[in-house]
């Protein structure tokens, strides 16, 4: 997991003040491990692009009307982090149903699947293979 240092300016944004100065200087000091999670009243979209061009990569949470979360990862912590994660075969088990739907219309793979599922026990994985359809139809 990536250590997470935390700056918060929502303080002086609201008196009036600039942190930019402040917020880059924190981001020059990180390690290259590690990500900042600011604390600010606005998503700032310019900063974001800037840092974006600097290689942090960012999650944006707006936690309510004046109070946002931005976390800045470097790119590289966010790949390692990517990487470290278990093997898909670890986290989600091999189906034991395959379904392929992919020549048939609308409702019959919805109604196949559901068909399907309710035989099913629990902690049964299903593979359905769908065709992708663009659009609603017209009515």
């Amino acid at each position: 997991m990536t250590p997470i240092r935390e700056l918060d300016v929502r303080q002086l944004l609201k008196d009036g003040g600039m942190p930019f100065q402040v917020i880059m200087e924190t981001i020059q000091s990180l390690r290259p491990d590690e990500s900042l999670r600011l604390l600010v009243i606005l998503e700032p979209i310019p900063l974001i692009r800037q840092l974006s061009e600097r290689g942090y990569s960012h999650r944006s949470t707006k936690l309510a009307e004046d109070d946002w979360e931005i976390v800045f990862t470097p790119q590289s912590a966010a790949a390692a982090a990517d990487d470290a994660g278990p093997p898909a075969s670890d986290i989600w088990p091999e189906p034991e149903w395959n379904l392929d739907l992919t020549d048939l219309a609308p409702p019959e793979p919805m109604e196949r699947i559901f068909a399907r599922v309710e035989t099913m026990n629990p902690g049964e994985v299903l593979f359905a293979l769908l065709t992708p359809r663009t659009g609603l139809p017209l009515q």
